[in-house]
């Protein structure tokens, strides 16, 4: 364990308490983040904002208008793994504990520009983006593996774009092809050797912009322009269309515990379960189109621990002064 000397923790809480440092907050485990245009939201499922992350555009100066932020994925490790962009997008990595970024990205790396494109997921240090064929200098298409660990990047299944990804929570890399609109084919993938198991025939075409899988290997599949979420088999055969309050859903993800988010670009985000029988809206605020769920466990740390007694210690400061 590492441990710090006295005088920089006695200067660590002096800064703490006096309010001059800014904290970072560990996400905490359940809670939902949802991905405005510049920053990410930390929602308990109760609706709460627990705090706001401001995410910067590593490309110097300001944020381009069509650069905006799309999804994110929360790692075992305490960090946030954000797909930063569009046309030249980065992959910007938070650490909930120092509140530090780091930004890499990869040559040809894109996404249309829809509120519906980029999608991110992650399995351990493993991040997979989405990649589409887009003009310009994103020509190259497919999915894009960044490894954490190892620094190392690569592209693989490059014979078509990609929409949206989702490791579902039967391990499997689900991915959305882009081409044809409506599609009918969704790619599974084994996650570590990237090798596509198997296409999954849908039975009737929909016009997808999210996805995600249960245990069982049943997806949700979200329908844009609509106010559907069509629920399909494992071989792709369809269970049933659910209505949504807002049109045009467009993120889903699902916790291992049976809950359901799904953002809509019209009325904000929603909570449920996979019964869909009480969907409970999260947060109202439009065009927060990406939501996935903060499941890692952190790991805490001594300087992590100071942190939260100067903040409690601040916190009774002011109440002891009101």
């Amino acid at each position: 364990m590492r441990t710090y000397s006295r005088p920089i923790m006695l200067l660590t809480l002096s800064l703490l308490v006096s309010g001059s440092i800014a904290v970072a907050a560990p996400i905490y485990p359940g809670n939902i983040l949802v991905i405005g245009q510049t920053e990410i939201g930390e929602y308990t499922a109760a609706g709460v904002l627990v705090q706001s992350i401001t995410v910067p555009w590593p490309g110097g100066g300001t944020r381009p208008i069509n650069e905006r932020l799309r999804d994110s994925v929360a790692l075992p490790d305490g960090r946030i793994a954000v797909f930063n962009g569009t046309f030249s997008p980065w992959l910007s990595v938070y650490d909930s504990h120092s509140g530090g970024w780091d930004h890499r990205t990869f040559a040809g790396w894109s996404t249309a520009n829809s509120a519906r494109a980029g999608g991110i997921t992650a399995i351990g240090q493993r991040v997979i983006a989405s990649d589409e064929r887009t003009s310009g200098a994103g020509v190259p298409s497919g999915m894009v593996r960044f490894d954490l660990d190892s620094g190392a990047t690569s592209r693989f299944e490059t014979e078509r774009g990609r929409q949206d990804v989702n490791i579902g929570l039967d391990g499997k890399l689900y991915a959305l092809g882009t081409g044809t609109d409506p599609i009918t084919e969704v790619y599974v993938f084994d996650p570590i050797s990237l090798t596509r198991e198997r296409t999954i025939l849908l039975n009737f075409p929909v016009s997808a912009s999210g996805i995600a899988a249960n245990a069982g290997g049943e997806l949700y599949i979200t329908e844009n322009g609509t106010s559907s979420i069509h629920h399909f088999a494992k071989d792709g055969e369809p269970i049933r269309t659910i209505l949504t309050p807002g049109t045009s859903p467009n993120d889903i993800d699902i916790a291992p515990d049976g809950r359901v988010i799904f953002s809509t670009q019209t009325s904000g985000a929603f909570i449920t379960d996979e019964s869909f029988e009480s969907i409970r809206l999260l947060t109202n605020v439009p065009l927060e189109e990406y939501v996935s769920f903060a499941s890692y466990v952190p790991e805490p740390s001594s300087l992590a621990l100071l942190t939260s007694l100067a903040l409690a210690w601040r916190r009774a400061h002011r109440m002891s002064h009101r």
